[in-house]
């Protein structure tokens, strides 16, 4: 069942102690199947054991690091790129495939702005990141540029 932002933010609030909301007790909390956000969870174990493993193995292929003969220092060897995630399954790409193929290595600096813009709406109330934000718009800018010429 789908909560709207209201409801779900209403639930998290009250789960609040101290000022810290803990995901341990937003799940004991929601355990009750007449609780608020009961349906936002997986409680079918063999589900919920199976999603667990496929965020471990999503974990691993975001850890694993290879150094590559054109690279000063260790760097991923799998990148999720968002054109891949949006199919079924998702899946993940060695770096080299993408670095050596003009489309890919376009899509991962796409993907590498959205990721940037997502974090400057995070962190946009912090004065002291200006800089980083208009370096952000200096490099996006000259990305547009160079694809357009």
């Amino acid at each position: 069942m789908k909560r709207d932002h209201d409801s779900i933010k209403a639930e998290l609030e009250r789960l609040k102690a101290g000022g810290v909301i803990k995901p341990v007790d937003v799940v004991e909390a929601e355990r009750d199947e007449s609780s608020a956000l009961h349906d936002c969870f997986t409680w079918d174990d063999d589900e919920a054991a199976h999603q667990f493993r496929l965020l471990e193995a999503r974990n691993l292929l975001r850890v694993y690091v290879v150094t590559e003969e054109n690279m000063a220092e260790n760097t991923r060897a799998f990148v999720s790129l968002s054109t891949d995630r949006s199919k079924e399954g998702g899946g993940y790409r060695t770096i080299a495939d993408v670095m050596s193929d003009d489309a890919l290595r376009q899509q991962m600096l796409q993907d590498a702005f959205s990721q940037l813009r997502n974090t400057q709406q995070k962190y946009r109330h912090l004065q002291q990141l200006s800089k980083v934000w208009d370096a952000l718009d200096e490099a996006e800018g000259q990305s547009k540029h160079s694809l357009a010429a």
